[in-house]
Parts: structure tokens; C-alpha cells; sequence
């Protein structure tokens, strides 16, 4: 919901420049998308962004070809402070968060403040004093006062001893500020003592978290601190690139697969709008052929052939009907009448060079970006406009990428064509959890220390099902080659390509570096000792 309102905003001003383009007081046909027909293009999109790392495997190697993979110690620091940042950061109360601070080992709770005046947000102070540690906890949006911190993205400029050290989000540097001027002084006094002074944060907290230590480090609210750390996941767009490279003396940025709340901006909600606009004929194309299957009962009552009784094909029939009518309500408008093989030729001559159902791996821009992101610094000149400044997330950046089914962790750029795209898919909020973040760098700490899954083989090298060697579309009624490419599941154990009948089962796979339960073929289920091997 949240990518078709902005997608709709950037699109509205659009339409308005070609109002005013035209004088006529109306943007032209058809330039506009709907709410219905983005949805739906939303949803094959979806699809077809599966397909493509189904079908290309390695991209995800070849992207990163350039970064430097993260250090175990580095990644077992960031899983240790994790739990501090989503979990304790977030407890309802003082109570509960001595709790889990007692139950992470020799953390003990020095203070929990509430929201207050000047912008101040929740927070919670705990200190390790074994390992000389004291660390500002920080949640995400929590409150509406949360949402208003959110919503002042303007940016303004952050200044120290007359020089400018960049721009930074209006709301996030008034939350930062007011935390240092209410507990700065207890923080010198714990750097003199020895302590390292850390601020953890998940989403908003993180971005806040790198602002905060900026401002200790640079002495803004008359507190300077030496020793800082800023632990930061899912950091949002805070600051302009001189900003981000600040935040690189102490701030580290996890960034866990396609989590939308880094790449969030004007930017790439445009990019994501022209994507679903270049696409809208292969869409509609798509659409024609699901109604057509769906409508179409023998097709329907043939696929389901390997376990299915009469009564309940009766009813996927009654199913099918009922869903076909529900997709013709949308009002997305399908080809007329023998133009089928005219929008599909419009279609093929687009993509002349991806294969068909799933979107070109990777375009020839994005291929030059990839060779020219090092050189890239994102800085932009003191005088630049505040409303024209490019916010990117702060400090280290590491990215967490799935490659086989776990994830592994490099350094990248803040002009690395990773960050500056959506890839709509199934996990695209799921990804911003403290909880796949925890998971992520588990992974990424096992695959540094050498335990990581066989290469998988593009998924459309298969011709049949590895367990039952039926035709993966057995098992759906719709035709669109979104769909008939979307049949095609994955092993996570063996790696094999299977159908999805042949897949229902999910088992966590620590020997290959998956932590959390995956897709499983029947083979690899019932026997365990090949998911063990």
C-alpha cells in the first residue's frame, strides 16, 4: 500500500508537468496509471522479480563482485548488540527491560526515559560494566509523535566550528540532539572511566543512533565525546553523502536484502512507477491469458490430475470462476479482440533481450553503474537547496544478500545500484524485522566461517520436477508465463528444482548456513540423512 501511494504521488506530479506542458488542463490518455491496474501490475511485477533471481542465480556474486566481504569479528559484534537494539530498545516498560538485559548477561539498566519536550524520544541507557560498555537504545516508530519525526525529512545543515559537515534529517536531528543534551554529561563521565560509548538502533532508532553520535563527536550540544559506536540496522535515508561519510569514523549500517526503509525515497518510488509503467502491456497481456485459463473449465479440471477427487475439483472449478470474476472487477482493461498477438510482439520487441516471463537480469544502466559506483561519492556543494538534497543512509554500509537460499555480508558503496532500487517481492516487510536481521547476520557469520550452500542452477534448466518428473504447471490453472515460470520451486536442502506438490514442507538447514525453516522437497524430508550430508 505504502509503494502505490507514492508511487501515485510521484506519478500526480508528473501528470501535472504535462498539464501544464500541454495547456490543455489534462495529462494524456492513458499516461496515468490506476489504483487497480498499479496493484495488479504490483503483483506480476512481484513475480516476475522472483523469476529473475530464480533464473539468474549469480547476479547476486556478480553485483559484489567488487565489495569486500565483512569480517567474522566485525558481524559477531553487530549480532551481539542486535538483540539491545530490537528487543531491549522496545520493551513496554523498565521492568521488562532489566529483564532481558539480565537474561543477554552482564547488561544492567541504568536509565529509561519516555518521550519529552525538544523532540526527545523513548530511550532506554544500559551498561555492560565488565566490558566497559554503556550504550543509548533507541526504537523505531513507535508514536504518532513518532511519525512527525518521520515525516520532517527536509533537510538541514549540520555545522562545526564554522565548517559544514553535511545535511541531515530535520526530525531525526532534533531527537538526537535532545537525547545528548539530557544525558551527555553521564556519558563523559562513563568515557573517563574507561567506557566505550555506543548508540544502537533499529529504523528510526538507527537513524538517530548515527546522528547522535555525530553530534558527541562533534561537540554540537557541548558534549564531546572520543570513544563512539553507532550500531545501526535498517537505517533509513538520513543525511547527504558528506554527511554519510562522517558517520564513517563511527557509524555501521546493516542493510538486510531488499528491506524497503533504506531505499525508500522520490527517487526510487520514480524509478519504481516507470518500471510498472514500461510494463503495463506485458501486464495486460498477462492478465488476458489468467482470465482466459480461469475461465476456461477444462484447463482447470485437467491440471489438477495427481491427487484430486471429483467433488473437489467441482469446487476449484466453482474457485476459479468466482476468482476470474473478482480479477475482471479490477477494471484493468485487457487487449481488445484479436490483438493478442499485437501486444505480444510490442511486448517481445520491449524485452528483446530477457527471456520471457521474468524481467532482464540486468540492464546495460545498471551495468554501468555497477563499474562506476566506486568512483561515485554522492556529496553535494554547501549551497546546494535543502529540497534537492539526496539523502542516503549514514556511515559503513553492509548489505546482506541472499546467495543459494543464506545470506552473506559485504561493504558497498552509498552509490551502489543495490540501494537505489525496490525489488517488490514476498519478503519486502519481512526483511525490515529485527528478527530477519538477527537471522541475517547469523548467516552472514556462518558463511564467513566457511559454511555455505552448493551453487544453485537457473531454475528454467529444468524440464521436470527432480522428485515426481510431472510438469511443474500440473499444479496451476493459470498460463501467463509469470506463472508457469513462478511453478518452478526450490530445494533449499539439495538445490534441485521441484513442483510445488513436491515442496510443502520447511526445515531449518544450519549445515549449509540457513537458520530459519525453507522450502524442502518430499525427498530431502523423508530422508533426513541427506538433509544432514
Amino acid at each position: 500500500q505504502l509503494l502505490v501511494v507514492m508511487a501515485n504521488r510521484t506519478g500526480a506530479a508528473k501528470v501535472a508537468e504535462e498539464e501544464a506542458e500541454s495547456g490543455t488542463g489534462k495529462a494524456p490518455t492513458g499516461r496515468a496509471l490506476e489504483v487497480s491496474e498499479m496493484s495488479v501490475g504490483f503483483y506480476y511485477l512481484l513475480l516476475e522479480h522472483r523469476n529473475a533471481a530464480a533464473v539468474d542465480p549469480e547476479r547476486v556474486l556478480r553485483e559484489h563482485q567488487r565489495c569486500s566481504k565483512v569480517e567474522a569479528a566485525v558481524l559477531d559484534d553487530l549480532a551481539d548488540c542486535l538483540p539491545l537494539g530490537c528487543n531491549v530498545a522496545y520493551a513496554s516498560n523498565p521492568a521488562e527491560a532489566q529483564r532481558q538485559l539480565r537474561l543477554l548477561g552482564n547488561w544492567e539498566l541504568v536509565l529509561r526515559e519516555g518521550q519529552g519536550p525538544g523532540g526527545q524520544p523513548f530511550f532506554t541507557v544500559a551498561a555492560d560494566r565488565r566490558a566497559k560498555r554503556v550504550a543509548v537504545l533507541i526504537p523505531g516508530t513507535q508514536t504518532p509523535q513518532d511519525c512527525v519525526t518521520d515525516l520532517k525529512a527536509l533537510p538541514v545543515k549540520v555545522l562545526a566550528d564554522g565548517s559544514l559537515i553535511g545535511w541531515v534529517h530535520r526530525g531525526m536531528m532534533r531527537q538526537a540532539s535532545a537525547i545528548i543534551r539530557l544525558v551527555g554529561s553521564a556519558l563523559e563521565r562513563f568515557e573517563k572511566d574507561g567506557y566505550e560509548v555506543l548508540f544502537i538502533g533499529h529504523s528510526l532508532g538507527a537513524g538517530v543512533s548515527a546522528i547522535a553520535g555525530a553530534v558527541a563527536r562533534l561537540g554540537i550540544e557541548k558534549v564531546k565525546l572520543k570513544k563512539v559506536r553507532s550500531f545501526c540496522y535498517a537505517t533509513p535515508a538520513i543525511g547527504n553523502g558528506s554527511f554519510g561519510k562522517y558517520c564513517e569514523g563511527h557509524a555501521i549500517t546493516v542493510i538486510n536484502c531488499e528491506d524497503i526503509v533504506p531505499r525508500l525515497s522520490l527517487e526510487t518510488a520514480r524509478k519504481l512507477r516507470e518500471e510498472l509503467s514500461t510494463r503495463r502491456e506485458a501486464v495486460r497481456l498477462f492478465v488476458s491469458e489468467d482470465i482466459a485459463a480461469l475461465k476456461d473449465v477444462n484447463n482447470i479440471t485437467e491440471k489438477k490430475t495427481r491427487s484430486k477427487s471429483a467433488s473437489l475439483k467441482a469446487m476449484e472449478v466453482k474457485q476459479g470462476e468466482e476468482a476470474a470474476e473478482e480479477l475482471a472487477n479490477l477494471g484493468i482493461p485487457a487487449p481488445l479482440p484479436g490483438t493478442s498477438a499485437k501486444v505480444a510482439a510490442e511486448v517481445a520487441k520491449k524485452e528483446k533481450k530477457s527471456k520471457p516471463g521474468f524481467l532482464c537480469c540486468t540492464t546495460a544502466q545498471e551495468d554501468s553503474e555497477e563499474e562506476n559506483h566506486e568512483a561515485q561519492d554522492l556529496l553535494e556543494p554547501d549551497d546546494t537547496d535543502p529540497a534537492s538534497i539526496r539523502l542516503v543512509p549514514p556511515g559503513r554500509l553492509i548489505h546482506l544478500a541472499r546467495y543459494s537460499g543464506a545470506r552473506r555480508a559485504w561493504w558497498v558503496q552509498r552509490s551502489h545500484p543495490v540501494l537505489h532500487r525496490i525489488q517488490v517481492h514476498h519478503g519486502i516487510g519481512q526483511d525490515h524485522s529485527g528478527d530477519s536481521y538477527r537471522e541475517g547476520l547469523q548467516e552472514a557469520l556462518l558463511a564467513a566461517n566457511g559454511i555455505l550452500p552448493k551453487p544453485w542452477a537457473p531454475v528454467d534448466q529444468a524440464a521436470t520436477c527432480s522428485c515426481c518428473s510431472t510438469d511443474f504447471v500440473w499444479s496451476t490453472v493459470l498460463r501467463s508465463e509469470p506463472h508457469r515460470l513462478a511453478a518452478r520451486c526450490r530445494c533449499h536442502s539439495c538445490g534441485d528444482v521441484v513442483c510445488d506438490g513436491c515442496s510443502q514442507r520447511k526445515l531449518p538447514l544450519p549445515h549449509v548456513g540457513i537458520l530459519r525453516e525453507v522450502r524442502v522437497c518430499d525427498r530431502c524430508f523423508l530422508k533426513p540423512k541427506t538433509v544432514t550430508r
